[in-house]
Protein backbone atom coordinates (compact mmCIF):
# COMPACT_ATOMS: atom_id res chain seq x y z
CA UNK A 1 0.00 0.00 0.00
CA UNK A 2 1.04 3.60 -0.21
CA UNK A 3 1.97 5.95 2.02
CA UNK A 4 -1.61 8.04 1.11
CA UNK A 5 -3.56 4.88 1.61
CA UNK A 6 -2.07 4.03 4.99
CA UNK A 7 -2.76 7.66 5.72
CA UNK A 8 -6.26 7.20 5.15
CA UNK A 9 -7.47 4.26 6.72
CA UNK A 10 -5.42 5.61 9.69
CA UNK A 11 -7.37 8.44 9.74
CA UNK A 12 -10.56 6.59 9.47
CA UNK A 13 -9.70 4.47 12.74
CA UNK A 14 -8.92 7.73 14.44
CA UNK A 15 -12.85 8.69 13.81
CA UNK A 16 -14.05 5.67 15.29
CA UNK A 17 -15.59 5.32 18.52
CA UNK A 18 -13.48 4.37 21.31
CA UNK A 19 -13.60 0.56 21.01
CA UNK A 20 -14.14 0.29 17.20
CA UNK A 21 -14.77 -2.77 15.43
CA UNK A 22 -12.52 -3.57 12.31
CA UNK A 23 -13.53 -6.55 10.02
CA UNK A 24 -10.50 -6.75 7.39
CA UNK A 25 -10.62 -8.89 4.38
CA UNK A 26 -6.80 -10.77 3.99
CA UNK A 27 -3.81 -11.05 6.32
CA UNK A 28 -0.84 -9.02 5.00
CA UNK A 29 2.42 -7.83 6.11
CA UNK A 30 -0.41 -4.23 7.02
CA UNK A 31 -1.77 -6.76 9.57
CA UNK A 32 0.14 -5.67 12.76
CA UNK A 33 0.05 -2.10 11.50
CA UNK A 34 -3.97 -2.16 11.41
CA UNK A 35 -3.95 -3.86 14.83
CA UNK A 36 -1.57 -1.93 16.55
CA UNK A 37 -3.71 1.31 15.77
CA UNK A 38 -6.97 0.00 16.65
CA UNK A 39 -5.10 -1.58 19.84
CA UNK A 40 -7.49 -1.38 22.83
CA UNK A 41 -10.08 -2.32 20.20
CA UNK A 42 -11.27 -5.67 18.46
CA UNK A 43 -9.91 -5.61 14.84
CA UNK A 44 -10.83 -8.75 12.91
CA UNK A 45 -9.29 -10.60 9.66
CA UNK A 46 -9.93 -12.79 7.31
CA UNK A 47 -7.91 -14.71 5.20
CA UNK A 48 -8.98 -17.72 2.58
CA UNK A 49 -5.80 -19.70 3.52
CA UNK A 50 -6.21 -21.60 6.52
CA UNK A 51 -2.68 -22.15 7.12
CA UNK A 52 -1.75 -18.76 6.67
CA UNK A 53 -4.50 -17.78 9.74
CA UNK A 54 -2.91 -20.45 12.09
CA UNK A 55 0.64 -19.72 11.41
CA UNK A 56 0.01 -15.55 11.52
CA UNK A 57 -2.42 -16.40 15.13
CA UNK A 58 0.60 -18.73 16.35
CA UNK A 59 2.98 -15.95 15.67
CA UNK A 60 1.15 -13.46 16.94
CA UNK A 61 -1.32 -14.90 19.44
CA UNK A 62 -2.87 -10.99 20.43
CA UNK A 63 -4.24 -11.50 16.58
CA UNK A 64 -7.53 -12.51 15.97
CA UNK A 65 -8.14 -14.26 12.16
CA UNK A 66 -10.66 -16.51 10.92
CA UNK A 67 -10.38 -18.84 7.57
CA UNK A 68 -13.37 -18.20 5.24
CA UNK A 69 -13.92 -19.32 1.67
CA UNK A 70 -15.26 -16.63 -0.51
CA UNK A 71 -18.43 -17.98 -2.72
CA UNK A 72 -18.83 -14.43 -4.28
CA UNK A 73 -18.34 -15.18 -8.45
CA UNK A 74 -16.70 -12.46 -9.97
CA UNK A 75 -19.12 -10.28 -12.18
CA UNK A 76 -19.23 -7.55 -14.59
CA UNK A 77 -18.39 -4.03 -12.74
CA UNK A 78 -20.41 -1.45 -12.35
CA UNK A 79 -20.83 2.55 -11.41
CA UNK A 80 -23.09 1.75 -8.69
CA UNK A 81 -23.05 -1.04 -6.32
CA UNK A 82 -27.01 -0.46 -5.92
CA UNK A 83 -27.64 -1.46 -9.61
CA UNK A 84 -25.13 -4.26 -9.26
CA UNK A 85 -26.68 -8.19 -10.24
CA UNK A 86 -23.76 -9.65 -7.96
CA UNK A 87 -24.12 -11.28 -5.17
CA UNK A 88 -21.99 -10.58 -2.51
CA UNK A 89 -21.46 -12.57 0.54
CA UNK A 90 -19.42 -14.98 2.50
CA UNK A 91 -21.52 -17.98 3.57
CA UNK A 92 -18.79 -19.75 6.32
CA UNK A 93 -19.00 -16.56 8.95
CA UNK A 94 -17.36 -18.25 12.41
CA UNK A 95 -20.27 -18.86 14.09
CA UNK A 96 -19.66 -16.76 17.08
CA UNK A 97 -19.72 -13.35 14.61
CA UNK A 98 -23.27 -14.51 13.02
CA UNK A 99 -27.18 -14.72 14.74
CA UNK A 100 -28.44 -18.51 13.84
CA UNK A 101 -31.93 -16.47 13.24
CA UNK A 102 -30.33 -13.97 10.16
CA UNK A 103 -27.24 -15.47 9.48
CA UNK A 104 -26.30 -12.00 9.54
CA UNK A 105 -23.13 -10.57 11.62
CA UNK A 106 -24.35 -9.98 14.86
CA UNK A 107 -21.12 -7.80 15.74
CA UNK A 108 -21.50 -4.38 14.81
CA UNK A 109 -18.36 -3.30 12.69
CA UNK A 110 -17.03 0.30 12.60
CA UNK A 111 -14.58 0.08 9.75
CA UNK A 112 -14.30 -2.47 7.36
Amino acid sequence: MTLSELSLISSVLTRCPSLCHFLIFVLTHESLLWHSLNLDSRTIFLDESQYFVSSFEQAHLEIEAYDVQYTTKTCQQVQNLVFSDCKLAINDMPNHMISDSSKRIDLSLDAI
